[in-house]
């Protein structure tokens, strides 16, 4: 349970840069870091946490197609981009305090996005997929 509140600001910022540098990077229709970090899913209790660790796992299984290689309560990894011992995708799990969490995805492209990608396109829209996982983890129930 994270009851600090320095690590609390050290998580939303963490979320926080994240979604912006995925931004910044991505080109086309963009997405406002503001706009996934609303919709970041979160989870109270076993069965709710539970039913929203079930839909990230279906999403990144439906929406990725990278191998999953972590698979547990907390944590889903991939695999990916061709690269050894590289995660293209985790979901965690993170406490809040109160028996909520929240459940972030965080998307890496490394440097060499010529890899197998969403698609096989590449790297894909970062904060366009951060927000449809949001959508579809937070919808899910339990």
């Amino acid at each position: 349970m994270v009851n600090n509140p320095i690590t609390r600001i050290f998580l939303i910022l963490q979320v926080a840069l994240l979604v912006t540098s995925c931004v910044a990077g991505s080109g086309g229709n963009q997405v406002s870091s503001s706009a996934v970090n609303r919709t970041t899913p979160t989870c109270i209790g076993v069965a709710d946490c539970q039913a929203k660790m079930s839909a990230a796992r279906n999403w990144v299984v439906n929406n990725t197609g990278f191998a999953i290689v972590v698979n547990s309560d907390d944590q889903i990894e991939t695999g990916g981009w061709g690269i050894e011992d590289y995660t293209a995708i985790k979901v965690s799990r993170a406490p809040i305090g109160g028996n909520r969490y929240w459940i972030q995805l965080e998307i890496n492209c490394g440097t060499d996005s010529s890899g197998p990608g969403f698609d096989g396109l590449g790297c894909p829209d970062s904060a366009g997929s951060a927000l449809d996982f949001n959508i579809v983890v937070s919808s899910a129930s339990q």
